[in-house]
């Protein structure tokens, strides 16, 4: 019906990739509008260059779904600088 006001959800994802070679352990686990998937084992090593998870989003709009993806992805790129 015309007079429904319904809220679009905008879904998006980023693969983040390890800047160096990476022992993975204690990633973040998330927040209220995005989680990690293909998240690896504690303790595996990731080459350079190679995949180290997935971030889902969500949010109402495109710009605030690729803003919740850069502020995850800062998040996960700052706790694997700190993984030494």
């Amino acid at each position: 019906p015309l007079g429904d006001q319904t809220t679009a959800t905008i879904h998006g994802k980023a693969v983040l990739y390890a800047p160096r070679a990476t022992l993975v352990s204690g990633l973040p686990e998330g927040g209220t509008s995005w989680r990690l998937a293909d998240v690896p084992q504690p303790g595996h090593l990731v080459d350079q260059g190679r995949p180290v998870c997935t971030i889902l989003a969500t949010a109402t709009s495109l710009e605030g779904c690729r803003n919740v993806l850069e502020r995850a992805s800062e998040n996960v790129y700052q706790k694997l600088a700190s993984i030494e």
